[in-house]
C-alpha cells in the first residue's frame, strides 16, 4: 500500500490499529497520513472562539507527542500528519481523496462484534459516504495470526470500482478465501457464484451458503473462532440502511472479533 489515511483520537485503540496496518498492510514505501479531526464546541457557549483555539492547541499538541511516540517507535516508518476541524466523516474522506489513499484504517474495541465495530459513532458517519476502503481493527487483532479471507457476498452484481479493490485486497493478504452467502430464509440459496469468478486472480475459493434468519446470525456462525480478514462490500442501497438503523433491543450477535473491511460501491 502506498498511502494509509490513519484516523486518530490517539487512544491505545489506535495505537493497536497502526500494529496491524504495519504488519498486514504497510511495505517500505508506504507512507501513513495520521488524522485528528476536532469540532466546534455545540450550543450556544460563551467564548467559542477562545474555547476552539484551545481544543486546536491540545489537539496539535497531542499529535506531536503522538507522532513522536510512533516515530520513536517506528524509525524508519513514513509519517505525516494533520490536525482538522470539522465533520470527522468529511474530513477522513476529503484526506483520502487528497492522497489517493489506498485505504483508511480505524481502531476499535470491537467487544460485541460486527454492528458494535462499525456503529461507533465516528466510523458510522465515516460510513455514509465513504470514498475509500475502511478497515475497521478490533482491539486484539494481533493476537491472531490471519488464515482467511471471508467475503460477504449478497448476490448482487459488483460494480468494476469494487471488483477491483477485492481483487487488489484478496491478493495483497495471499490468504485462503471463502465466499459467504447468508440466506435470510426470504430468498432461495445462490446457485450462481460466476459474478465471483476471476475476482480473487488463480487462488480457487470456496462458497458457503449460510441460513439464518438474521444477517449478522449468519455471518457469526461463519466467522465464529476463525481467524482473518471479513470483507464487506458497502452498497449504496443495502442491509447497510436496515442494519445502522436498527433499534438497541436488535444489536448484532456478532463475536468473532475478525478485522472488517469495507469496500466501497
Amino acid at each position: 500500500m502506498n498511502r494509509i489515511v490513519f484516523p486518530t483520537d490517539f487512544s491505545e485503540d489506535s495505537v493497536k490499529a497502526f500494529e496491524f496496518a504495519l504488519n498486514y498492510l504497510s511495505s517500505s514505501e508506504t507512507e501513513f497520513i495520521v488524522t485528528n479531526v476536532y469540532q466546534m464546541p455545540s450550543g450556544n457557549v460563551s467564548g467559542t472562539f477562545y474555547l476552539l483555539e484551545e481544543i486546536k492547541r491540545q489537539a496539535e499538541a497531542d499529535m506531536k507527542s503522538f507522532i513522536e511516540g510512533l516515530s520513536k517507535k517506528h524509525p524508519n516508518v513514513k509519517i505525516s500528519s494533520k490536525v482538522l476541524q470539522g465533520d470527522f466523516d468529511s474530513q477522513c474522506n476529503a484526506v483520502a481523496i487528497q492522497y489517493q489513499a489506498d485505504c483508511i484504517i480505524m481502531g476499535t474495541k470491537g467487544a460485541s462484534g460486527i454492528k458494535e465495530a462499525l456503529i461507533g459513532s465516528n466510523t458510522a458517519s465515516l460510513m455514509k459516504g465513504l470514498k475509500a476502503p475502511l478497515f475497521v481493527v478490533p482491539f486484539n487483532a494481533m493476537n491472531n495470526k490471519l488464515e482467511k479471507f471471508i467475503f460477504s457476498y449478497d448476490g448482487t452484481d459488483l460494480t468494476n470500482k469494487a471488483k477491483e479493490q477485492i481483487s487488489k485486497f484478496s491478493k495483497w493478504f495471499k490468504l485462503n478465501t471463502v465466499a459467504v452467502h447468508v440466506n435470510n430464509q426470504k430468498h432461495e440459496a445462490l446457485s450462481n457464484w460466476s459474478e465471483l469468478d476471476h475476482l480473487f486472480g488463480e487462488n480457487e475459493f470456496e462458497t458457503e451458503e449460510i441460513t439464518a434468519e438474521q444477517f449478522e446470525a449468519g455471518l457469526e456462525s461463519v466467522c465464529k473462532n476463525q481467524s482473518g480478514i471479513l470483507c464487506m462490500v458497502r452498497h449504496k442501497k443495502s442491509f447497510w440502511e436496515n442494519l445502522f438503523n436498527q433499534s438497541d433491543s436488535r444489536r448484532a450477535v456478532m463475536h468473532a472479533e475478525l478485522p472488517v473491511l469495507v469496500i466501497p460501491e
